[in-house]
C-alpha cells in the first residue's frame, strides 16, 4: 500500500503539470485564432505581433489557472471559472458539475499512466475533453 501523503504528493505534482498544459492549450488555440485572422486578411500586422507575444510568453490576456486544494479535491480553475477537479486521494479527474462539487463519474485518473496521457493528450482549454 502506498503511502497516502506520498500518493497526495504525486497527485499535486500532477495537477501542476496539467494546469500547465491547461496553459499551452489555451496558447496553441489563441495562436491559431491569429493565423486564422492573418488567412482571412483581417489586419495581419496585429495578428501576427499577438502571435510573436504569444510564442514569447509575454502576452498580457493571459488565462489565469489555479489550483485551490480543499478536503477532498484540488480544484482547478480557468479565469476564475472551476473547470475541473482531482481527488486528492484517488487521483480521479471530474468535470466540475458547479463550483462546488465535480460530476458523479470520474473521467480520467492521473495516477494511472495510460489515463494520464490519454487525458494530458486531449486537454482543450474549454473543457470539452472532460464531456463523455
Amino acid at each position: 500500500m502506498m503511502n497516502t501523503s506520498l500518493t497526495q504528493e504525486r497527485i499535486a505534482d500532477y495537477c501542476e503539470e496539467y494546469t500547465a498544459i491547461i496553459r499551452v492549450a489555451y496558447i496553441r488555440w489563441r495562436i491559431h485564432c491569429h493565423y486564422q485572422g492573418i488567412m482571412n486578411d483581417d489586419s495581419p500586422e496585429y495578428h501576427q505581433e499577438k502571435i510573436e507575444m504569444l510564442t514569447a510568453g509575454t502576452d498580457t490576456h493571459m488565462p489565469q489557472i489555479e489550483i485551490s486544494e480543499g478536503k477532498k479535491y484540488f480544484k482547478i480553475i480557468v479565469n476564475r471559472s472551476c473547470h475541473s477537479f482531482v481527488n486528492k486521494q484517488t487521483g480521479d479527474v471530474y468535470k466540475a458539475a458547479s463550483w462546488k462539487q465535480p460530476v458523479k463519474d470520474a473521467r480520467y485518473n492521473i495516477l494511472d499512466d495510460v489515463a494520464r496521457e490519454h487525458c494530458f493528450s486531449s486537454v482543450d482549454p474549454f473543457g470539452s475533453y472532460l464531456y463523455k
